[in-house]
């Protein structure tokens, strides 16, 4: 009966037979080791790693019993303590596949990409038809950079379970960073007829129509998303934006608002409310909203740019360099911004620095506009040094 429970995930259900079972036969190794499991499903991983102790106190050459006791060290943030367990378990059991799928989710957590990855393509090779795996491993090409290898994955999972919404979801929002908006719009299309009421369905679909630049047909997903759950930040993140490319300021702020009054620690509803104030030419408070969206999420690329541009505005040249060469480190191919901290550099003064990004930018670059501004900044570092 525990096993029958256990099956189907009637964790307290299978807890206490289990429980039932050791108080008739406290030596009983496998109850042990069933329990610790489940313990660790219940979200108790001390009373898991216990139980998982005791099964091997009884049995050490348990690899069940290892493999469970490296999942309560896992939750318990006790990474070094929870590998120790899963490569006790291959010692004992080579080709166990959910262990090393398990180890993978270990390296993930730890953001070790390479090694992630290794581990769930032994797992996949133990075992392909288990969609979690593809799934965590195209969560680990995407962490690593390498977005074709994890829409591949992805798309297995899909293929796999069809109503899968999280590796849909993960699906479309790698194809839309990989610049394949039509693609996103047919995912995004299909996730939202398997989940009409969902408001998150509505508010992807909506983003990557409105990368297709179907300002239209965004705002009716995004509106149907408001309606479906009027305390998700999201669709109106996704209004500003509209109002953003359609040089609506005013509207656009609003709609950036009313997210931040929903979500005040939302880095997207702050940039973007930063961007729209940075548009209308208001320096002041534009810097206090990139500055707040800056701190909430430090990695975006692209409010460490608007940051700058607002400094670069402001007349503070120095801080605006510093802020452009985190959004570069952060973006290191978007040419855009390297042209960018060219410019900045170069009303510094800092001429070889200048000419080098203006080169970069213009490698990764081009386009007639870049390439102009990089042969303009050419010839104007000749005049400067023949002034000299």
């Amino acid at each position: 009966m525990g096993e029958l429970l256990r099956r189907h995930e009637q964790w307290p259900e299978a807890s206490a037979v289990y429980a039932e079972v050791l108080k008739q036969a406290p030596d009983f190794a496998e109850a042990h080791t069933k329990l610790s499991y489940v313990l660790y499903r219940l979200g108790n991983p001390q009373e898991a790693l216990r139980e998982a102790k005791a099964a091997l106190a009884q049995a050490p050459e348990n690899a069940e019993a290892h493999k469970n006791a490296g999942l309560a060290f896992q939750t318990l943030q006790k990474y070094d303590a929870a590998e120790l367990e899963y490569k006790q378990a291959l010692r004992l059991k080579p080709d166990y596949a959910v262990v090393h799928f398990d180890l993978g989710n270990l390296f993930n957590d730890r953001n070790m990409w390479d090694r992630s990855i290794e581990e769930y393509k032994k797992s996949i090779k133990l075992s392909p038809d288990e969609s979690d795996w593809h799934y965590n491993l195209g969560r680990s090409y995407y962490g690593k950079g390498d977005l074709d290898s994890a829409i591949r994955e992805y798309r297995e999972a899909k293929r796999m379970d069809p109503k899968r919404l999280d590796a849909r979801q993960n699906l479309g929002h790698t194809l839309m960073d990989r610049g394949m908006y039509a693609e996103a719009v047919v995912e995004f299309r299909e996730m939202e007829a398997l989940a009409p009421d969902s408001s998150m369905c509505h508010t992807c679909f909506g983003t990557a129509l409105l990368g297709i630049s179907d300002f239209q047909g965004a705002e009716r997903e995004y509106r149907k998303a408001t309606e479906l759950d009027p305390s998700n930040p999201f669709p109106h993140i996704g209004l500003g934006n509209i109002r953003q490319e359609q040089k609506d300021y005013d509207a656009a702020l609003e709609e950036f608002r009313i997210a931040e009054h929903l979500d005040d620690t939302n880095a997207n509803a702050h940039g973007g409310a930063g961007r729209a104030l940075l548009a209308k030419k208001d320096l002041p408070h534009a810097l206090v909203e990139l500055k707040y969206a800056e701190n909430l999420n430090p990695s975006d690329g692209r409010t460490h740019d608007a940051y700058a541009q607002a400094l670069l505005a402001s007349g503070d040249t120095a801080a605006a360099v510093a802020e452009f060469k985190q959004a570069v480190a952060i973006e290191p191919k978007e040419a855009s911004i390297k042209v960018e901290l060219a410019a900045a550099l170069e009303k510094s003064g800092n001429w070889v620095e200048a000419l080098d990004q203006y080169r970069q930018g213009s490698l990764a670059d081009s386009s007639q506009q870049i390439q102009s501004q990089y042969k303009a900044a050419q010839t104007a570092a000749r005049r400067a040094q023949s002034r000299r």
